[in-house]
């Protein structure tokens, strides 16, 4: 029998639940809800409860400032919205948008923030305290304040006086132009600076107020960017 003589057969199609293919659209971006003050632990297995003791006490005492907590394996807080862990794209679009972005002092956790072209507030994890298996975070933080790039925060008093001067000035702590990652400083050369902070062999003489200035200075002129900060110390 040739195609042209086989027997037309009436299909019913109602009778069957077929599949419905649409052409592939972008996914819509719906704007997410902003922040005051956006606070990352990241995905250490390690508990971070000093950090969110701290937040909390600042937020109790100052209930105007909305929060929110990406807290890992912490526990959640009072007075914030609480997230476990977040789509790294999502949590982006909260520190773009926040007045001001808190993390824990890991090469990742700064490296983030400063993408979105802020200025974060780090507190180095701390392993006495059973925070972090060793404590790569404190002279990395150290580092990182000295290129510009986070402002160390060493304690709750320390951190309350931080948030209120973000707060209120919040351009200070937001740079004209995001984090971009270029071959002048070599992790050769951050891996360097480490072994001299390890070592003792700098020593911070200059006010937090002056670093600060600086570090403004620096990002509205585009000068020193970090390069591949996750290659010379563990991520976190």
């Amino acid at each position: 029998m040739s195609i042209q003589n086989f027997p037309h057969v009436s299909v019913d199609t109602s009778k069957f639940d077929l599949p419905v293919f649409t052409p592939a659209v972008a996914p819509v971006r719906i704007p997410t809800k902003t922040y005051d003050l956006v606070v990352s632990l990241g995905t250490d297995v390690h508990t971070f409860d000093r950090l969110l003791r701290w937040v909390e006490a600042y937020l109790e005492a100052h209930p105007q400032v909305t929060c929110l907590v990406q807290h890992g394996h912490t526990a959640p807080i009072k007075h914030a919205d609480n997230l476990k862990l977040l789509p790294a794209s999502e949590l982006l679009d909260y520190y773009a948008t926040a007045r001001v972005v808190l993390v824990q002092g890991g090469p990742g956790s700064i490296q983030d923030a400063r993408r979105t072209g802020a200025l974060p507030l780090a507190v180095p994890r701390r392993a006495e305290f059973d925070e972090v298996v060793d404590n790569h975070q404190v002279p990395f933080t150290t580092l990182m304040e000295k290129r510009g790039h986070a402002v160390v925060v060493e304690s709750r008093e320390d951190l309350f006086a931080k948030l209120d001067l973000a707060l209120a000035n919040p351009s200070l702590f937001r740079t004209a132009e995001p984090y971009v990652s270029t071959p002048e400083i070599s992790a050769a050369q951050l891996g360097e600076e480490l072994q001299d902070l390890l070592a003792g062999k700098t020593h911070r003489k200059d006010s937090f107020w002056d670093r600060l200035k600086q570090a403004a200075r620096a990002h509205r002129a585009g000068k020193a960017e970090m390069a591949r900060i996750d290659a010379m110390a563990p991520s976190a």
